[in-house]
């Protein structure tokens, strides 16, 4: 099996944290009061004594994991109730813990949270089709009611995702095949693009690694053969800006590959897929996009009916960017998406890029509707999802 640390280094590093690193990260948080961090610090040692008896299918301490998720959602700025849910999200599942035992020692609303992320049981179901049927079901329903649950469900399956080397190759298909079609979708209909990527490339890394391995490597000459563009155009709008006093940041990046294996797969040639390579030019402000905007026709060829104004015209999930598809010197077609730091970050992770205690109402009403308002177009129906 090819190792997954080779493909996925970003992921390696964002799930390599241990107790230190997490307590560190907790008590240097200044939206942590005194009393949050050591009803985290609780979690914590409630979590690693239930499952003190536990490993991993790696050979690694149980705790590791509810450890990392519950790290990387305190790294994005969750509140306290959500990081302790994620510290004791298997508990109930995994041991005799129960959720009056979390509500007693937590609290109504962390027990919400695990119970939210909980697998319905399998005595109650007939075959493992119609347990996974009903928690499909059960998560859907979650959405509406705190959409913490599911950024806890997101991230605990990408962890999962990473370390699935570890399980049996039948383990492995039926998981990655489950990722692939419920929560590489969930995820894109709420916008979390970045969580998104992820979950589809690990998808096909286990489902096809040899097909993985082809579109990767696509991938990598494609960045190459365009970096050199890429940065002419970055480097010279930023200059040109900086003379009129606005500050830009550039990066660029080929879509991921899961994506251009879909669009393969759906008869699409690689290079006609329209945003193939994007640069994202970030600067401050609304008005500096427009400004960023007027500078590239300036520079480049732009292809005619591709402007597209999603910061005035937002899409549906919220997402919000100012994109044109220009022609390269070389004569390559290629998207430039203009946009504020605050929308980069949106645009990555969804309604989990600004979570706060103060905001937790309203984001989970836009969720709700969100879900409610496009269930026919998104279709969010269990045909889709093949549940």
């Amino acid at each position: 099996m090819v190792d997954v640390n080779k493909y996925f280094m970003e992921l390696s590093k964002k799930f390599d944290k241990n107790y230190f690193d997490f307590l560190i990260l907790i008590s240097k948080n200044k939206n942590y009061s005194y009393e949050n961090v050591q009803l985290i610090l609780k979690a914590y040692r409630v979590a690693n004594g239930l499952h003190a008896n536990q490993k991993r299918k790696s050979g690694e301490a149980y705790i590791s994991h509810p450890l990392n998720v519950a790290y990387v959602l305190a790294q994005a700025g969750f509140d306290y109730e959500t990081v302790c849910a994620a510290l004791l999200h298997d508990t109930v599942e995994d041991t005799n813990y129960t959720l009056k035992d979390i509500e007693e020692n937590f609290g109504k609303n962390v027990a919400i949270l695990v119970d939210g992320v909980t697998k319905m049981k399998k005595s109650n179901f007939a075959n493992k089709k119609e347990q996974k049927s009903a928690t499909h079901e059960k998560i859907l329903e979650c959405i509406t009611k705190d959409a913490r649950i599911i950024a806890i469900k997101l991230v605990d399956r990408l962890h999962n995702m990473f370390t699935l080397g570890a399980l049996p190759p039948d383990k492995q298909i039926e998981i990655a095949t489950e990722t692939d079609e419920f929560y590489v979708n969930l995820a894109r209909i709420l916008g979390i693009y970045q969580i998104k990527d992820e979950l589809q490339d690990l998808s096909l890394f286990y489902l096809n690694p040899g097909e993985f391995i082809k579109y990767n490597e696509i991938r990598s000459k494609i960045k190459r053969e365009h970096i050199d563009e890429c940065r002419y155009i970055g480097n010279r709008t930023k200059e040109i800006l900086k003379d009129m006093n606005v500050d830009m940041e550039y990066n660029f990046k080929v879509k991921n590959v899961g994506a251009i294996y879909g669009e393969e797969k759906k008869g699409i040639g690689v290079y006609d897929i329209h945003d193939l390579v994007a640069i994202r030019m970030i600067v401050s402000k609304i008005d500096e996009c427009y400004e960023a905007l007027s500078v590239l026709k300036r520079i480049c060829s732009i292809i005619d009916g591709s402007e597209n104004d999603l910061i005035k015209n937002p899409k549906y999930n919220g997402y919000r960017s100012l994109n044109v598809n220009v022609n390269t010197y070389k004569d390559s077609q290629m998207q430039v998406r203009i946009r504020t730091y605050e929308m980069q970050k949106a645009n990555e992770l969804g309604f989990v890029s600004n979570w706060s205690v103060d905001s937790q109402k309203i984001l989970t009403k836009k969720c709700s509707k969100l879900f409610k308002a496009n269930q026919e177009e998104i279709r969010i129906k269990k045909d889709v999802f093949k549940i």
